[in-house]
């Protein structure tokens, strides 16, 4: 269960695949706003139900991470795979600068992954 990890968070953001009617590669950003209201209307990942769910349940609890983002990306199919396709590979600059830009707002900076081998 994935519950333990997400909650007490003050932020989640969730990078994952959406099933959209968009062409492959295409970014999507869903706000807390959006997925509150149930604006996401496309099947993600087999991790969407059980991860809507999963903030559900944590809301009923009352330990739901204060807000929650979602950063998708339009695959060319949803087939279980180990690894990225080029095009998923491709679209991971611009996903991290989503992230980034949204980090920023909240006063936390990535750190680049040779500081992490320091530390």
């Amino acid at each position: 269960m994935m519950a333990p990890f997400i909650e007490d968070a003050d932020i989640l953001y969730v990078i994952d695949t959406v099933a959209l009617q968009d062409e492959p590669g295409s970014i999507h950003h869903f706000t807390d706003q959006d997925i509150q209201a149930g604006n996401i209307h496309a099947r993600m990942s087999p991790h969407q139900v059980g991860l809507l769910d999963i903030l559900d349940l944590c809301r009923i609890r009352e330990t739901a991470p204060q807000q929650t983002e979602m950063i998708t990306v339009v695959p060319e199919d949803l087939s279980v795979a180990i690894g990225l396709t080029p095009t998923l590979t491709a679209r991971l600059p611009e996903v991290l600068a989503i992230l980034e830009k949204a980090l920023a707002e909240h006063d936390t900076v990535l750190q680049p992954r040779d500081s992490l081998a320091d530390a």
